[in-house]
């Protein structure tokens, strides 16, 4: 008739855990050595309405950190006095755990449960599974598809973002980044409205540049080093045309820009030359 279930994505590139949770036993979470329960928001088993809108919650993990999911037939285990195991016992097998290792954690929880019942026949279902975060590697290359909608700018903001979060290169290489990603966006919504649906971004180090590329597809050729308009900065205002002056900040504060058109696919790639952060920085 219904279902508890646990639900979570976990970004390996950040450790962004993003999570829902319908009525099910919340995970344990082990980092430096404590354990905590994760805090949710129990929502409705799945089953039980049928429409109920569930709360997604979110946690970063820190390199090192785990997360314990198990169903209620570990912690109501019991034994021939009739007690159960409880989520104190497990939370104390995972915390004295020597190793860290996810198969070592779920191998130590299961032997403990096994003495804990002391041949007791087992009453539910037990399941578990364990995750650990090694943490982050600085980021060689990320990518995501947006569609051709002025409200995935958000999204895009948010990819370059993570991208520099893990980098960690200088605010003006993120900022010129930044700028550009979004002025290559706008205008391919600008110019090429009837495009197809995707474009892509992609984010990489190569050597010491960073390197944004932006393509279109299925769009028409267009080449922001020639076919964006000339712009006259020493003009007055009122007798500039429209347009172009993004592009002319773009091309300006990147270091060199490339361009290629193939199979009906536009792509522009920005470099800029990074400067790596120091730990005392």
């Amino acid at each position: 008739m219904f279902v508890t279930a646990f639900c979570g994505f976990l970004d390996l590139r950040d450790g962004r855990l993003r999570y829902s949770n319908a009525g099910h036993e919340p995970p344990l979470v082990r980092s430096g050595g404590t354990v905590d329960r994760l805090r949710s928001k129990a929502g409705l088993p799945l089953g039980v309405l049928r429409s109920f809108i569930y709360v997604v919650e979110e946690l970063v993990l820190a390199p090192g950190d785990s997360l314990l999911l198990y169903t209620d037939g570990v912690t109501d285990a019991s034994n021939r006095a009739e007690e159960l195991f409880s989520v104190a016992r497990l939370r104390e097998v995972v915390e004295h755990c020597a190793d860290s290792e996810p198969s070592s954690i779920v191998s130590d929880v299961a032997a403990s449960v096994d003495r804990f019942a002391e041949g007791t026949a087992q009453a539910d279902d037990i399941a578990m599974l364990c995750v650990q975060y090694y943490g982050a590697l600085r980021p060689v290359e990320m990518a995501e598809t947006f569609k051709r909608d002025i409200a995935e700018l958000e999204d895009v903001f948010d990819l370059v973002g993570r991208f520099f979060a893990a980098a960690e290169a200088d605010d003006a290489t993120r900022y010129a980044v930044e700028l550009a990603a979004e002025e290559i966006f706008t205008n391919l919504l600008r110019h090429h409205p009837a495009g197809g649906d995707q474009i892509e971004i992609r984010l990489r180090i190569e050597g010491d540049d960073v390197a944004l590329s932006v393509t279109d597809f299925n769009a028409p050729l267009f080449d922001v080093r020639t076919g964006a308009p000339a712009v006259d900065v020493g003009q007055p205002l009122e007798e500039r045309t429209p347009g172009g002056l993004g592009l002319f900040l773009v091309k300006t504060m990147m270091d060199r820009v490339a361009y290629h058109h193939e199979n009906g696919n536009s792509t522009v790639t920005l470099y800029r030359k990074k400067k790596v952060l120091s730990p005392e920085s």
